[in-house]
């Protein structure tokens, strides 16, 4: 065997043996499996999806709540500063709070509407001292009709209302619960108690 043929022979070998490492290597290498993108949305329980922890005080125009932590407040609301689902083993109670126009008088007759009352029962209407605020107030029993005007017939009956208008000097301000009779009845004394505590901005 000539000298150029040996040089042949031997880099064909060393040739053969380098890609059989090669593909002995890549077969034993585990496949790494690519992560899901940080950006993907996080699906959320549909038991707590809509609503949200509320707690402690609460500050709106001229006026301050300290709200309970078992409180739940419903996010995103337009056209009320805030609203909570108040629990009760009675029933959940909605309890909006908000600051507007229209005047006293006007939004709390248009609660009382939102009430359809069996015969012989009237709204009853009352005049509280809320930190030296002549504040109205309104309790209502019947059948709650409040969404039939917007396509939504699901009355509830055995209900009842409560709505306070407060005279803030800033904007008058307007507290409305309404919920199942027996469950309005037994949370009204701490209703009354929250409200009376309020803090108002001078």
């Amino acid at each position: 065997m000539n000298r150029n043929s040996f040089f042949i022979i031997a880099s064909t070998c060393i040739a053969f043996v380098g890609c059989d490492n090669a593909e002995s290597q890549r077969r034993s290498t585990p496949e790494v499996s690519t992560a899901p993108a940080l950006n993907e949305p996080k699906l959320e329980s549909p038991l707590n999806a809509g609503t949200s922890s509320g707690g402690g005080p609460r500050q709106y125009t001229g006026i301050k709540f300290d709200i309970p932590e078992n409180w739940r407040e419903v996010p995103n609301q337009t056209m009320v500063d805030s609203k909570y689902i108040v629990p009760s083993a009675k029933g959940d109670m909605e309890l909006t709070l908000t600051s507007m126009g229209g005047g006293i008088p006007a939004n709390i007759d248009r609660w009382a509407g939102q009430i359809r009352r069996p015969q012989g029962e009237d709204v009853k209407r009352d005049q509280l001292d809320i930190n030296g605020l002549p504040t109205t107030l309104i309790d209502v029993r019947g059948t709650y009709t409040s969404n039939t005007a917007m396509g939504n017939n699901d009355s509830k009956d055995d209900w009842r209302l409560v709505g306070l208008g407060i005279p803030v000097p800033q904007r008058d301000f307007f507290v409305r619960l309404v919920g199942p009779r027996e469950a309005v009845s037994d949370f009204y004394d701490e209703l009354m108690k929250i409200v009376k505590s309020a803090e108002m901005q001078k």
